[in-house]
């Protein structure tokens, strides 16, 4: 059977299938029209250049008669699109009309739709809504390139990298066919390029794009040692190829992430996206920042070269020297052999972790909530950047935080998506989290809030927000819902960077803020019921060892791992912005780790007057089996931990392999699974008895 992820793919393809079928049968609906066309002469589609980088789409028409032509009811039509002409517009004889689809613009010249660089069909049709004017289609089209008819309004077409909107076709400069990119090929330490026949490459070491004057390439070669080689094909029928570019792995690591970006995309005092100083260009958004690239994933014996659009992202990092930057995947390429956490996605994070503190952070919870939360992460993979070859850092390369990450989760073909606390919708609409939301800010018991969200999702994020004392909590918000009937809402765990202080008293300072806002505090202690819920989910996290051996545990091992890179990162960044050294980063953590969940628990049992009890659980005999609090395991068989009074607590008993549940010590009758109110009795004993393979109590010696 087909997973989410392949019952996605298989409509993806279907639609796509159906949409190259609808657009044959427009056209072969209108042949008639065309074969009852008069003759003669008859405004034509002359040159199409499909947008990119943000630029709008424009479409030049070309009059090949001898009197002025009005388009004035003519239309346009892309597949299920269609756009008519409303207002008069005039074309000379011998003269040219340049439409724009898809921008901004409105007036007689604007087309609302727009048109795709992956091969499209676009038709003109008369006023008449019966005859056809022209037919114009293209294929795939490379970036930078306009497809039109030279001579203008003549029967062939071709290739240019000089559009020429407006005005007359320079004959010399169209080519009947785009030479496509070389392949790399690498063997013996050496890389090689594989190119058509003939052609002749040309190629830079700076991440330019090269031309015809640049250096030939002869042959193997081993890659150098810092820059990056980029190539193109060249010959004298043909537009030159696309760059083809090897960026270079880190050799210092044996995992890394390598971008190829045209020096003047980065630097150019007027177009470049990290510029510094009055232009600041790095904070200007939208899709004219964006800027192409290659990115290579080095993965020990595997490396993996994508066409991307780049761009810088964030808010808050935006200002400091080390940027995040945000990817786009450019065409449809085979994804299969990347980390399963970056499959299926077209936007990726290269999240810049200014300091090693914001990485520990962010990281650790990731890994936490990965392992023990009923909460959404974006997986990271943490990879030193190169850009043209040059080292940018310890940087981590993850799924963007949209719906195509959301959408792997569920078998839905759609989802409600929702930001932060004014409950911005970036996917689907409104009306199902606006339901939910009256539910959680009025008087709505437990059972119908799990009608309409996972509430233990709901309450790990809570857990989460509450220990780290995360200080922007408020802000990074993020939930959706598979778009169905009985959807439910779940939380998302991203950018855990920045914490409080151990003594940070989080409970009053969320309590503070507005129903609306993560992790909706208020809303959970808005009644004993509700109370009690999120008292024993935090009484769980700490008795399973959550906050303290388990993240001891996990801490230990996050550091030992990254130690080196965070070194690195260090010393190439904090001549330049302020940064602490990892090693007080990672002690300052260990703190935190020490302290924090007595501050929390103390904090918790202060805003809701309860009492806090130590509560001893155990098993007999030792080894027998083990005990699950609200879910959860307790980190051994005699384990005391703290709990709050009146808060009822869901145990249960799970017996080892040659063992049964025999009862609880001196609560007679009661099933292995029970609950434990904490004011009542504060010790539970679980009893377990040996058995033979054939299930009957053995003989205890």
């Amino acid at each position: 059977m087909l997973g989410s992820k392949g019952r996605r793919r298989k409509n993806a393809l279907c639609v796509h299938f159906c949409s190259v079928l609808w657009r044959f049968y427009t056209i072969l609906a209108l042949m008639p029209a065309l074969l009852r066309a008069q003759p003669g002469p008859a405004v034509r589609i002359n040159e199409v250049a499909p947008g990119e980088q943000g630029r709008p789409d424009w479409v030049e028409l070309f009059n090949p008669g001898g009197r002025k032509i009005d388009l004035q009811g003519m239309a346009f039509v892309s597949g299920d699109a269609l756009h008519r002409i409303t207002g008069p517009l005039l074309v000379a004889p011998g003269g040219f009309a340049v439409l724009w689809f898809g921008s901004d613009s409105t007036g007689v010249r604007h087309v609302p739709f727009r048109l795709s660089r992956k091969g499209d069909a676009l038709v003109l049709v008369a006023p008449d809504r019966k005859r056809v004017l022209d037919v114009f289609t293209w294929p795939d089209l490379p970036p930078g390139l306009s497809i039109g008819r030279c001579p203008d309004g003549g029967p062939h077409w071709g290739y240019t990298t000089e559009p020429t909107p407006g005005r007359a076709a320079t004959e010399g400069h169209y080519a009947s066919r785009v030479l496509p990119p070389p392949r790399p090929v690498l063997a013996d330490g050496l890389i090689d390029w594989r190119a058509e026949a003939l052609a002749e490459l040309r190629y830079t070491l700076d991440g330019s794009t090269p031309d015809s004057n640049d250096r030939q390439w002869t042959g193997a070669m081993r890659p150098p040692g810092t820059g990056v080689i980029t190539v193109r094909a060249f010959a004298p029928d043909a537009i030159a190829s696309p760059a083809a570019a090897y960026p270079p792995p880190d050799t210092e690591a044996l995992l890394s992430v390598s971008l190829r970006v045209d020096p003047l995309d980065l630097m150019d005092s007027l177009r470049g996206i990290l510029v510094e100083g009055r232009s600041a260009n790095f904070s200007q958004r939208g899709r004219a920042w964006e800027r192409p690239a290659d990115l290579a994933l080095h993965l020990a014996d595997t490396v993996l070269i994508l066409p991307v659009d780049l761009w810088v992202a964030g808010s808050g990092s935006r200002g400091l020297p080390k940027k995040n930057l945000k990817l786009r995947l450019r065409g449809d390429p085979d994804t299969s052999a990347l980390p399963e956490s970056l499959r299926g996605v077209s936007e990726w994070m290269l999240r810049a972790d200014a300091t090693p503190g914001a990485f520990l952070n962010d990281h650790f919870v990731e890994r936490l909530a990965a392992a023990h939360a009923a909460v959404e992460v974006q997986a990271s993979l943490p990879l030193p950047l190169l850009i043209n070859g040059t080292y940018q850092g310890l940087y981590r390369l993850m799924p963007a935080k949209n719906s195509d990450l959301v959408l792997r989760l569920t078998d839905a073909e759609a989802v409600d998506l929702v930001h932060g606390p004014a409950g911005e919708v970036l996917r689907g609409d409104r009306k199902a989290y606006a339901r939910w939301m009256d539910l959680l800010t009025g008087d709505a018991p437990l059972t119908e809030l799990e009608r309409h969200a996972d509430m233990a999702s709901l309450l790990d994020m809570a857990c989460l927000d509450l220990w780290t004392g995360r200080g922007d909590a408020e802000l990074n918000t993020r939930c959706w819902r598979p778009k169905v009937s009985g959807g439910r809402w779940r939380w998302m765990a991203y950018d855990m960077d920045l914490w409080a202080p151990p003594s940070d008293n989080t409970v009053a300072r969320l309590m503070a803020e507005p129903r609306a806002a993560a992790p909706h505090l208020a809303a959970l202690l808005a009644n004993t019921e509700r109370t009690n819920a999120l008292l024993a989910r935090v009484t769980a996290w700490n008795a399973a060892g959550l906050w303290d051996v388990e993240a001891s545990t996990l801490l230990t091992d996050l550091y030992d791992r990254h130690r080196t890179q965070l070194l690195r990162d260090h010393a190439r960044w904090s001549s330049t912005m302020p940064m602490e050294h990892p090693d007080t980063a990672f002690a300052r953590l260990e703190r935190h780790l020490s302290v924090r969940a007595t501050r929390l628990l103390s904090d918790l049992a202060a805003a809701t007057g309860r009492s806090l009890v130590q509560v001893a659980m155990r098993v007999e005999p030792p080894q027998a089996g083990e005990l699950q609090v609200e879910g959860r395991y307790v980190t051994d068989a005699r384990h005391t931990f703290t709990a709050f009074t009146e808060a009822p607590l869901r145990v249960e008993a799970i017996a080892a392999e040659g063992y049964r549940f025999a009862g609880w010590r001196h609560r007679p009758g009661m099933k292995a699974g029970l609950l434990f109110t904490p004011d009542r009795s504060r010790e539970l004993v679980a009893v377990f008895r040996k058995v033979d393979g054939s299930g009957r109590d053995a003989l205890e010696q």
